[in-house]
């Protein structure tokens, strides 16, 4: 890797990119917290799907006011047209438009922290044969309860261990995997460190569950930023805050994409049971607020998962014995999951 010229505009050392769909006065807030700490040697790339929100008019006034000088941001706009395309489109767009050396994205309604740039140039300065800095977060809400204290909210971890370098075999995916940090926008990547035969599944949400796994499987040289630079906003209008039996089959289909995967182990496995418990309890929540949710396919799911990866079931058979896993396992058991063969219903398996 060549040295980098953070004030060389031609050539950004960095991409910050940014898929908005209606993201309403949020994003606002969003290019306001890039645009304060950056200079030249950013270029802020916008993907706008297809918004009607007022989103085209803010990036219009906002590309006018950052026309490319000394020491200014580059800020581009790319888009949909008409039609909305979807996250998972958006995000492969502005993989293929960005120009910076290293790419970072940021969803249209977080924020990133004062002086996080500084930051995370600090360390690829530093250490020029870096393919990723994996960054913490924050998690942003209207109001801030003991609670969301408690969970430890104020700062998110995105590893086990202490900040620094990862040493390049055994250690990376255990500790990532076992945090659950499966988001994009925690991982600063360079960009020839990106697979070019890796994308984002077209029509699809959790697309980064189904990507970044298997992306961060590939990386021998990680720097671990042991430091909140994204503020993640707890949004209704979320994903996760507004579930649907669609988005529970995407879900699912994003751990199918993972249990393939051939460095699979018991670190894979146990973050691929974490998450399929976490989407059995959201689909027992949507029946409750839905009556006659379809959550049935769920058990034929996972017999089938468990069927392409034998390393499921003992792997959720071993929880019984970790005393801060045992509610998992009794959970999972009360619902046929510890069997590989679960009876076929009446129901559909697998999602496709």
């Amino acid at each position: 890797m060549s040295a980098m010229n953070p004030n060389r505009v031609q050539q950004p050392w960095l991409s910050i990119l940014i898929p908005a769909h209606n993201p309403g006065e949020y994003l606002a807030e969003a290019l306001a917290s890039v645009l304060a700490q950056c200079d030249g040697g950013v270029e802020v790339l916008v993907f706008n799907d297809a918004s009607t929100d007022g989103t085209a008019d803010l990036l219009a006034r906002t590309v006018a006011r950052t026309l490319p000088a000394d020491g200014q941001p580059t800020v581009r706009v790319i888009g949909s047209g008409a039609t909305a395309v979807g996250v998972s489109v958006a995000r492969n767009a502005l993989l293929e438009a960005a120009r910076g050396q290293w790419l970072w994205f940021l969803d249209a309604d977080d924020r990133l922290r004062p002086d996080a740039v500084a930051h995370v140039r600090t360390v690829v300065l530093a250490q020029l044969h870096l393919q990723v800095v994996v960054v913490d977060h924050t998690v942003l809400r209207p109001r801030t309860t003991l609670k969301h204290r408690l969970r430890g909210e104020a700062h998110r971890r995105s590893m086990d261990g202490v900040g620094g370098a990862v040493l390049p075999t055994g250690t990376l995916m255990p500790r990532m995997l076992a945090r659950g940090q499966w988001h994009v926008w925690g991982k600063v990547v360079r960009r020839d460190a990106w697979p070019a035969a890796l994308r984002f599944p077209a029509q699809r949400v959790f697309e980064d569950l189904s990507v970044v796994p298997r992306l961060m499987a590939g990386m021998a040289h990680v720097w671990y930023l042991d430091a909140p630079l994204v503020e993640y906003r707890s949004n209704p209008s979320s994903i996760l805050g507004s579930m649907s039996p669609a988005k529970l089959r995407d879900w699912a289909r994003a751990l199918d994409d993972l249990v393939d995967w051939p460095a699979f182990d018991r670190a894979w496995a146990d973050f691929v049971i974490q998450q399929a418990l976490r989407l059995l309890r959201v689909a027992q929540r949507l029946e409750r607020t839905r009556p006659g949710t379809d959550d049935a396919w769920l058990d034929n799911w996972w017999a089938t998962l468990c069927a392409r990866q034998p390393a499921l079931a003992p792997a959720l058979a071993a929880w019984r014995w970790q005393p801060r896993r045992w509610a998992g396992w009794w959970h999972a058991r009360q619902q046929g999951w510890t069997r590989v063969g679960v009876a076929p219903s009446n129901h559909s398996g697998a999602p496709h």
